[in-house]
């Protein structure tokens, strides 16, 4: 039977040591389990953003007592039902032993459109292993969701020639020596969180001036809790994985990363803006990977989204999937009819010889001329 846990209820839970015990044992055994699912990640994502948010939990126990299936969710007014972690968490998904995976998300989801106001779910990206068939076109839950898959670039850690090629190259040597004029050229990875408040507000600065350019947002400016979150995140031993490039005093490049279960995974790379032509940002995950060389990891997780530098860092790729559930048949409809009419009007902008990009700029455009012409 699946239990669902709200509010108050859900809120004992999250505190209740022997459900945090069961919690931790049922992450063990999940052949798919990410960070992302970690009591230590969930746990205090719940927590920095309690104000904000209503913890939802399913679960389900055996006869025994045993928890055998878990998923994490909270109630946001904002965007309405999500995943622990929101979209800090790269993967999301739920954690069940093998033999029970698609069976507790199934009954899970159902008891959730039984109970739950909210219209849909997501999960992006559903975690590398976990059980997907349930969702897909002839699944039990296929004709209520929207799957996407997507590949996803990885740079395994044991293809040395790769890295060390890729580091040797010349363009890679002309840009190192660039940085060594800067001063001697120190790579490090942070452990401590007093080493870590050192260094991270010139991490933020440098990530929000990115993200400004490339999607006209400052995640960290714009969230007041996301700084918070992770500082409590540095404070869980092995969960963080924080490296800085230097160039005597000056941080030239940072990577914040998540990792378990020998896989780093790729969340917030930094970088000077004065040595991005440089190429500071692929030098820094080339050094990286030599690291990671030397320690328990296989695998550096690039992440969804292939943009230039993945592209030129990857060594294979393999394939997540992108998971809409729709909790009621009337999302479902409403969704498929908004899909039909964006569809329809790529097309005729195809026709017109216009690119949909070109359109919202000049839309954006229009829009501040008329603020400005009538101020509020």
């Amino acid at each position: 039977m699946i239990c669902l846990a709200q509010k108050e209820e859900a809120r004992d839970l999250l505190c209740d040591r022997r459900f945090l015990a069961d919690w931790a044992a049922l992450f063990s055994a999940c052949p798919w389990s990410t960070p992302f699912q970690s009591v230590g990640f969930a746990s205090t994502w719940y927590q920095v953003y309690a104000p904000a948010i209503e913890p939802v939990l399913a679960y389900e126990r055996s006869r025994q007592g045993e928890l055998i299936g878990l998923l994490l969710l909270a109630q946001n007014p904002a965007a309405g039902l999500i995943c622990a972690g929101g979209n800090q968490a790269e993967y999301q998904g739920w954690l069940a032993h093998a033999e029970n995976g698609s069976d507790f998300i199934e009954r899970a989801i159902q008891e959730l459109a039984a109970r739950q106001p909210a219209s849909s779910l997501t999960f992006c990206y559903l975690p590398p292993g976990a059980p997907v068939d349930w969702a897909l076109p002839g699944g039990i839950l296929g004709p209520l969701c929207q799957s996407e898959a997507v590949r996803r670039p990885l740079l395994a850690l044991d293809d040395r020639d790769h890295i060390d090629s890729a580091l040797r190259s010349k363009h890679m040597r002309v840009a190192v020596n660039r940085f060594k004029r800067q001063g001697d050229l120190r790579f490090e990875r942070i452990t401590g969180s007093e080493a870590f408040d050192e260094i991270f507000d010139i991490l933020i600065g440098y990530y929000d001036d990115r993200q400004q350019v490339t999607h006209r947002c400052r995640p960290f400016r714009d969230d007041p809790n996301k700084k918070l979150f992770h500082c409590r995140l540095m404070e869980i031993p092995e969960l963080l994985h924080v490296t800085v490039l230097k160039a005597g005093e000056q941080v030239i490049s940072a990577h914040l990363g998540m990792c378990g279960n020998g896989v780093v995974h790729m969340l917030i790379p930094a970088q000077s803006p004065t040595f991005a032509k440089d190429s500071v940002g692929r030098v820094h995950m080339l050094m990286l990977a030599q690291l990671l060389q030397q320690t328990q990891y296989r695998i550096l997780d690039l992440t969804p989204d292939e943009n230039a530098l993945k592209k030129q860092l990857a060594t294979t790729y393999d394939a997540v999937h992108k998971v809409t559930v729709f909790l009621n048949r009337r999302a479902k409809i409403v969704h498929d009819g908004k899909q039909k009419i964006t569809a329809f009007a790529r097309r005729t902008l195809a026709a017109c010889g216009l690119e949909p990009k070109a359109v919202k700029g000049l839309v954006a455009r229009f829009r501040g001329v008329a603020s400005e012409k009538n101020p509020s």
